[in-house]
């Protein structure tokens, strides 16, 4: 119990982590191209990650390399879908979009890690996807629902731009698969090499659209 509730802990401390990011990089949206956001947030990444695997004495290159890349190469996908959503759309809806992540997460750890969905996470799935409904097209939520969808709407009758949902989405379901590879990394791979190989994935791959530009 108390190992689980310290993971809890690390998780909403992660989750208000990504909060206070998303802040930032609506605050800068559109000034500064995404690529050179994630740039940015890669080699400052990278620098404190290897701070921390030489203070721990490890070897950065872990074992399952393929994989480790993998996860670099997805993570970087899901923020750059990420902060360009944010770049489309209102901070408060391109949160709550993004945060279908622990849905996808868990539907995604059922199908390929085998591991347990329950009735509490079927309805959350569902919930996430009335939540999706409601913020990218009221008008149409208001046509099925009548007059019981003016208290859910207010006076918002504009769907959100289609580009920016589908971009959310798609950082959500990048999102959730590279939470899934950390999982199955984690049975043979150390945290911090993990961590490591995302920014140093993501330096590679961002570099070359920064430069190009």
């Amino acid at each position: 119990m108390k190992k689980n509730g310290r993971a809890a802990a690390w998780m909403l401390s992660s989750a208000l982590s990504f909060s206070l990011m998303g802040v930032c990089v609506k605050a800068v949206g559109g000034r500064i191209p995404v690529g050179e956001v994630v740039l940015a947030r890669s080699a400052v990444s990278l620098l404190l990650s290897l701070v921390m695997l030489r203070q721990a004495g490890l070897e950065p290159w872990g074992n399952r390399r393929g994989l480790l890349v993998l996860r670099g190469v997805i993570g970087t996908g899901a923020l750059l879908c990420v902060f360009a959503a944010l770049a489309q759309l209102p901070l408060a809806p391109a949160t709550v979009l993004q945060y279908l992540q622990p849905t996808f997460t868990a539907l995604l750890a059922w199908q390929l890690l085998r591991e347990r969905v329950g009735l509490r996470v079927l309805l959350a799935a569902l919930l996430g996807l009335l939540a999706v409904a409601l913020l990218s097209s009221p008008q149409e939520l208001a046509g099925l629902l009548g007059p019981l969808a003016a208290p859910l709407l207010g006076h918002r009758e504009v769907p959100l731009p289609l580009a920016g949902v589908l971009l959310a989405l798609a950082g959500a379901l990048l999102s959730a698969c590279a939470y899934v590879s950390v999982r199955a990394l984690g049975r043979s791979e150390h945290p911090l090499v993990i961590v490591f190989y995302f920014p140093l994935v993501g330096l590679v791959l961002t570099a070359p659209m920064v430069l190009l530009q």
